[in-house]
């Protein structure tokens, strides 16, 4: 019998020819080895959030959105992935989701003092945790924002040069990371275009420089893959 994974979409991700309009086709891609069965929540257009717990993975998305804007649907979703925290279901929460979950639980977030990270990023492994294998983890970053502090009771799991708090465990079976495991280069090199306008005040070479580093992960979707095996206990099919 599949097990119930739910995708809370905060957003869509910025439009490009010829590939998904939302984040599900993306996530579902990475957890192909596994028996699951995926709903959506939509928390930014739906007003009411599921009713039950119920399910074997909770996954929250990325979003072009802010969540320190304290905008009431995002509001309305943190508490509601607060409370799945609080009953130990197996949340990961990506690039927003990340976000979100640090200020439900009682962090704090916002503009990254240090500019934005687009492109390929090299993450430090900071503590031992199944989420990952080895000490360094190349990784797609599409982010303006961070995490500023982390909630009580946390553990920063991964760092990099410009965001201190890459990775967080969040209780027994909640992880979440600031970059994106569930895009392919491609979309990650349309997306670095598409902020064309947004990332070239920060240095005229900005996307050129960030393009010419883009390459494929061999690991790309791992982060989701360990989630779902060793925080989630869903085995592999």
């Amino acid at each position: 019998m599949p097990h119930e994974v739910l995708i809370v979409r905060t957003g869509a991700p910025l439009p490009a020819p010829g590939v998904p309009d939302n984040y599900d086709p993306w996530f579902i891609h990475r957890m192909r080895a596994f028996d699951v069965r995926v709903s959506a929540w939509d928390a930014h257009r739906e007003a009411e959030p599921p009713e039950t717990f119920d399910w074997a993975a909770v996954l929250i998305t990325g979003s072009a959105h802010a969540v320190h804007d304290r905008a009431p649907w995002s509001e309305r979703a943190g508490a509601w992935c607060a409370e799945a925290v609080a009953r130990d279901v197996p949340v990961l929460g990506v690039c927003y989701g990340h976000q979100l979950l640090a200020h439900a639980l009682g962090g704090s977030t916002g503009p990254n003092p240090r500019g934005p990270e687009y492109g390929m990023g090299d993450v430090e492994i900071l503590d031992d945790d199944p989420l990952f294998v080895g000490s360094r983890l190349q990784t797609y970053q599409l982010h303006f924002d961070v995490v500023y502090e982390a909630p009580p009771g946390a553990r920063v799991l991964a760092r990099s040069e410009r965001t201190d708090i890459q990775a967080m465990a969040l209780g027994r079976r909640c992880r979440t990371v600031q970059w994106h495991p569930e895009f392919d280069a491609a979309y990650v090199r349309s997306a670095i275009e598409r902020r064309r306008p947004l990332l070239e005040p920060f240095s005229p070479t900005y996307v050129d420089d960030a393009l010419a580093e883009v390459v494929e992960l061999p690991d790309g979707g791992g982060t989701v893959g360990r989630f779902l095996e060793h925080i989630a206990g869903i085995p592999s099919a």
